[in-house]
């Protein structure tokens, strides 16, 4: 017999509408799907059965879920509402079904739909080098596209409406301040923000037609009838991070090259539409290698705990998408973001390649190489051509001082990016940087500095900027 408590007293539902600002991956496993010339070790957008992308309800709810448990605050983990809401297992074997359902996130209608299939090698961070069969492709859906959510939060009679309203608002407040989904979180993709919702309370029985036509339109003749109580909303708090803005001139060129196929160059220079483009793994790469190799040098044992707890740590025998949740599994709390090269121009070189052995050329072996080199210096043009953002969450006391010896190793031409680094392309001779602080309460000023060549660093703020420094460095 059904219990009174469990009968229906609501239904908050919501039409959530988010943006992909950065490019999205979601993919369905390696070798998903036969689109776009699949190969082996291809991973392809999920697509529904009549071909649309889509964003899985089951992803969504997921990071959903870890954001509730980290910036939640006026209601607890513990507490019976948050775990009905959830559905979360009791300690003392008592299960909640969970009362919120996350559907899938559909492209919407008329939204930008553009997809890349990119080719990658999974690049080992201790030795900066391919792995052997770690060449795959991967598709990502090009930022500026539009999804609908829709979500129901059903509330029993036995539940504390007041707490449930609460929590299903709190929602909101995770979009809009930033829900990042996918793979390659760390390289600044999948980050989705709010553009807009429609939120609304169906009493049981009394609203059911209502309630069916807000499901199947989204759109309801009387809104203000169906408006949720007002109530006091939680808060959000903020995740405490250093975020450092970055911009680099280049000593000479760059070429972070892609296959030119069916073009009269061999190489040529990554772009995003006509934009000469830098993606976040051509930076991140050659930094988290730098970073493995200073802590190596100035912790030895302690340097794989230290740069796993920064990087991220995936132990043997485990795919890169593993919950952190699973023993040994450690979620990267940096991240990068790609760049536009500004103030360049296409340089096209001819090479031929050379027998490392004999010395003598190879056969066939002319090729073309077209990458992008400085502008010569202009009073109307800035100095610099890349411009990225480091971001460092819940940093911790050696995170900051190991960033700032890698960029000073960019800055003094010992860092290089992209490819031909062997005949000078990649090199910088100035980095200039702007480090920010975010997160609850009183924060520190930003700080303004440069790097120059020569390894010093030049700030009206060089106290503040002198406190990072290596602790508990071992004897």
């Amino acid at each position: 017999m059904l219990n009174q408590q469990d009968i229906l007293n609501g239904v908050v539902a919501m039409k959530i509408v988010v943006g992909n600002e950065t490019d999205l991956i979601i993919g369905g496993g390696l070798n998903a799907g036969t689109e776009l010339g699949s190969t082996e070790g291809t991973m392809h957008i999920v697509k529904d059965l009549d071909g649309h992308t889509y964003i899985p309800g089951s992803g969504l709810a997921g990071v959903l879920l870890r954001k509730y448990q980290r910036n939640l605050s006026g209601i607890e983990e513990s507490d019976t509402s948050f775990q009905q809401f959830w559905g979360i297992n009791e300690s003392d074997n008592r299960f909640f079904q969970s009362h919120i359902n996350i559907g899938n996130g559909i492209l919407q209608s008329g939204s930008a739909h553009k997809v890349e299939l990119k080719d990658a090698v999974k690049i080992n961070p201790k030795t900066g080098a391919g792995d052997d069969g770690g060449k795959f492709s991967y598709t990502r859906l090009f930022a500026g596209s539009q999804f609908e959510i829709p979500v129901e939060v059903k509330i029993r009679k036995g539940f504390n409406k007041t707490k449930f309203v609460q929590l299903s608002k709190f929602l909101l407040k995770c979009f809009k301040e930033g829900v990042r989904v996918g793979a390659k979180e760390n390289k600044d993709y999948g980050h989705l923000k709010l553009i807009d919702y429609t939120i609304n309370y169906f009493q049981a029985g009394k609203d059911f037609e209502a309630w069916k036509a807000f499901r199947r339109t989204g759109l309801l003749r009387d809104p203000d009838n169906y408006a949720l109580p007002e109530i006091n909303e939680l808060t959000y708090i903020k995740d405490e991070k250093c975020i450092l803005r970055c911009r680099a001139a280049l000593a000479g060129g760059l070429l972070t090259a892609v296959k030119a196929v069916g073009k009269e160059h061999d190489k040529e220079q990554q772009k995003r539409g006509d934009q000469d483009w830098l993606d976040a793994e051509s930076i991140l790469g050659p930094v988290r290698h730098r970073a493995y190799r200073i802590l190596n040098t100035v912790f030895k044992e302690e340097a794989e705990s230290q740069f796993g707890s920064l990087f991220g740590h995936v132990p043997d025998g485990k795919n890169e998408g593993t919950s952190d949740k699973e023993e040994g599994v450690k979620k990267a709390r940096i991240s990068v973001s790609a760049s536009e090269i500004k103030n360049v121009h296409d340089h096209t070189q001819k090479n031929i390649a050379i027998d490392r052995f004999t010395g003598g050329t190879l056969d066939r072996a002319l090729m073309t190489t077209k990458y992008v080199y400085k502008n010569l210096p202009a009073e109307s043009s800035p100095p610099y051509h890349i411009y990225f953002k480091i971001e460092i969450r819940n940093p911790k006391d050696n995170d900051i001082p190991l960033i700032l010896f890698v960029l000073r190793d960019m800055a003094t031409r010992d860092l290089a990016f992209g490819a031909n680094k062997g005949i000078g392309l990649g090199i910088f001779e100035k980095v200039q940087c702007t480090m920010e602080f975010e997160g609850e309460g009183e924060q520190e000023k930003p700080i303004d500095f440069e790097i120059y060549e020569d390894g010093n660093f030049k700030s009206g703020q060089l106290k503040n900027l002198s406190k990072y420094k290596f602790v508990n460095v071992p004897a």
